[in-house]
């Protein structure tokens, strides 16, 4: 399929009430999606041509005069040259004409052009030198876009690179205390073979695939404050860091505050015990009430993450109540004599609740 040939609405996947920022926002997902580093073997080709169909596209739609133009003729838009490549052999403006073979621009209106020199005759003035008319219309549009497309007279110029952003993956215990670290991070930066101008030789760039910038890799040295947590920018030089907390093995975050299971053994939770719990400062010992049940939470004041103003969120245990295996013999003797002697009903509210709903309907 020749460049140019799709509705460039279609291209980029939006429609013809799509908004510039719309079509803005379509057009840098799609040169991400296919920009040809991404892609290697067979589909490195694939990529190639289909950014170069997405830029066809973008340009003319990112462009409102151009997009103007498009929406009133459409496919005659594209088949003129309208999207750009309209240049022969050392920039001419020649083209490859709808019906086979290369005209000048000057051809397309004089007599022997495709549309029997209706430049003029549309008019009603005869010849050429009439004025009017569709023929005319198309003259005006064409030396409009040659114009804007010389070198030196292109409309939009260099491309710039977009803003460089990248995200950061930080452990929990980085974004408590702190610190320096060592990054390797994706950046766009203009691109060293057309340095930006997005053509060699009036032909799409192949380094960038026409994007005039390219990603490459970067490591940078980036300073961490205290307190930093999920979804924080941080500007590091040119480089926007959005920071993402990674998943901890241990301690759930929820704001400033820290969760943990801290398991616990039926006769500590029934006596009351003292046990462990580890923190982000190392391990503290915590008091566990006799007659304690599973799910009760125990809040540890101060021991969650830090804050920037230098105070400290909380710290919740979740006690959970396991057993460790099958019971020793030593112990079911034990479990037994409780289970004879033991005054708790832990059911008997489950129970009335189920009768009164059962007695309600």
């Amino acid at each position: 399929m020749p460049v140019g040939s799709r509705d460039f609405y279609e291209v980029l996947g939006v429609g013809r009430s799509a908004s510039e920022d719309e079509i803005r926002s379509a057009y840098r997902k799609l040169a991400k999606q296919w920009h040809p580093d991404r892609h290697q073997g067979k589909d490195k080709a694939k990529a190639e041509a289909k950014i170069k169909e997405i830029n066809e596209a973008y340009e003319v739609l990112g462009d409102p005069e151009k997009r103007a133009k498009y929406d009133r003729f459409g496919p005659l838009f594209s088949q003129m040259g309208g999207a750009g490549g309209a240049y022969g052999p050392g920039g001419a403006r020649s083209r490859t004409g709808p019906f086979g073979g290369t005209e000048g621009f000057e051809d397309m209106f004089r007599g022997g052009g495709p549309f029997g020199g209706m430049g003029g005759a549309a008019g009603g003035s005869g010849g050429t030198g009439g004025t009017g008319g569709f023929g005319s219309i198309l003259e005006d549009l064409f030396e409009e876009l040659f114009r804007k497309e010389q070198p030196g007279g292109r409309a939009g110029a260099r491309a710039r690179p977009p803003a460089a952003e990248a995200e950061v993956e930080l452990a929990v215990e980085d974004a408590h205390h702190g610190g320096r670290k060592r990054l390797t991070v994706s950046q766009p930066s203009t691109c060293p073979v057309c340095n930006g101008d997005r053509l060699v030789r009036n032909q799409l760039c192949a380094s960038c695939g026409g994007l005039g910038f390219k990603t490459q890799d970067r490591t940078i040295e980036a300073n961490f404050p205290a307190g930093v947590r999920d979804g924080t920018r941080l500007k590091v030089g040119d480089l926007s860091l959005t920071v993402r907390l990674k998943k901890h093995p241990v301690f759930g975050v929820e704001g400033d505050d820290l969760h943990l299971e801290l398991p616990v053994a039926p006769h500590e939770a029934a006596l009351g015990a003292e046990v462990e719990v580890p923190t982000l400062d190392g391990m503290v010992r915590v008091n566990v009430p006799a007659g304690t049940s599973s799910g009760k939470t125990l809040r540890l004041r101060g021991k969650g993450l830090a804050r920037r103003d230098g105070s400290r969120g909380d710290l919740y245990a979740r006690v959970m109540i396991v057993l460790d295996g099958g019971p020793s013999e030593a112990e079911r003797r034990l479990y037994q004599e409780l289970a004879a002697t033991s005054r708790v009903h832990p059911r008997d509210d489950l129970y009335r609740k189920a009768k009164a709903a059962t007695t309600e309907r």
